[in-house]
C-alpha cells in the first residue's frame, strides 16, 4: 500500500472475489469413503467401563441377572455417533495372566444379538446423556458365579464390516 493512500472500493472487492474463486477451486477437506457411505461412518466400538455393570437378579421385578452394557460408537474423528447395524454380545470365562483374557465361551445364553436397524430400536437404546447405546443383556446362568467375566461386543453394519471390543467385568466394581 502506498503511504497515505487507501485501496479503492473496487480494489477491495477484487481481492474478495479473487479469494472466493480461489477457495471454490479447493478440494473439500472432508474425507470421503470410496464405498459411498460418505465421511461419517462408524469406525470404533467401545464398551464404556465406567457405566457397564453386572446387576444381580431382581425377584420382585422378575428380572434375571444381567449386564447393563453401555456401548459407544465413534466416527473416524473419535466423536460419538449413532449407527445402524447389529450388536452381538458374547460372554466368556475370565483367564488371568493370559494375553487374551477370553476363556471358554458360556454356552447357554453366551451369545445374544441386538438389532439396531429399525428407528424404534435405535432410539429405544440410545442414551443421550452418555452418548452411547444402553443395552441390557441377560447374564448366562453359568456366568452368575465367579468374580470376573469377559464381555465381548461385535458391531456389524454389513457382512464384511465388523468392529469389536472386549471388556473384563467385575462383580464388586474392581478391575
Amino acid at each position: 500500500m502506498i503511504a497515505g493512500k487507501r485501496p479503492g472500493f473496487w480494489g477491495v472487492w477484487g481481492v474478495v472475489v479473487f479469494l472466493m474463486a480461489l477457495a471454490g477451486c479447493q478440494e473439500a477437506s472432508v474425507p470421503r469413503g470410496g464405498d459411498g457411505r460418505g465421511a461419517f461412518r462408524v469406525s470404533q466400538v467401545h464398551i464404556e467401563p465406567s457405566f457397564t455393570v453386572i446387576k444381580g437378579a431382581d425377584v420382585a421385578k422378575n428380572q434375571p441377572a444381567r449386564v447393563e452394557a453401555y456401548v459407544r460408537l465413534r466416527d473416524q474423528y473419535g466423536d460419538p455417533i449413532k449407527g445402524v447395524g447389529q450388536f452381538r454380545f458374547e460372554f466368556f470365562e475370565y483367564r488371568a495372566a493370559f494375553a487374551d483374557v477370553r476363556g471358554r465361551r458360556f454356552t447357554n445364553g453366551g451369545v445374544q444379538t441386538v438389532d439396531l436397524r429399525s428407528v424404534e430400536a435405535n432410539q429405544g437404546h440410545w442414551d443421550g446423556i452418555t452418548q452411547s447405546y444402553r443395552i441390557p443383556v441377560v447374564l448366562p446362568a453359568e456366568a452368575t458365579v465367579g468374580r470376573q467375566i469377559v464381555l465381548q461386543v461385535t458391531f456389524t453394519q454389513e457382512p464384511d464390516y465388523r468392529l469389536r471390543d472386549v471388556q473384563v467385568l467385575s462383580r464388586d466394581g474392581a478391575p
